[in-house]
């Protein structure tokens, strides 16, 4: 029961994060086509005072990398303490189902396993290594 639950739950997350990945997409650029449209005296003006136009348009895209970078940080900690939320839910809902289920696979091995191994295996951890690895 709690391998079809988590498939169910992967394929919906899997569908949910390719939508929002697009919605994203499409936000993004509609909010920097608008943010670029209501500078542009601001643009016009560093231009006609000589900076570059290549200089000017890195001076944005920092802007935007900044912004990027604090939203990335936010929502890494953010999915990370639902991570955590979702998945002690799902222990405490299942714990009282998965009973007869925790004996059917001690049964099977021919060991002893409680359900706070199954616990422990539900656990997120989300260490420096992996938060590096996501950012770049």
């Amino acid at each position: 029961m709690l391998a079809g639950d988590i498939e169910s739950l992967s394929s919906g997350f899997t569908a949910m994060f390719i939508f929002s990945i697009v919605v994203a997409l499409i936000l993004l650029t509609l909010i920097f086509a608008l943010e670029i449209n209501t500078r542009k005296n601001e643009l016009a003006i560093l231009v006609c005072m000589g900076e570059s136009k290549f200089k000017v348009a890195w001076q944005l895209l920092g802007e935007y990398l900044i912004i990027a970078a604090l939203s990335f940080v936010l929502a890494l900690f953010s999915s990370h303490y639902l991570a955590k939320e979702i998945s002690a839910s799902m222990i405490d809902t299942n714990t009282l189902l998965e009973n007869n289920t925790v004996t059917n696979i001690h049964n099977l091995l021919k060991r002893d396993i409680t359900v706070g191994d199954i616990a422990e295996s539900y656990q997120i951890n989300l260490n420096l290594k992996e938060i590096l690895i996501l950012t770049f």
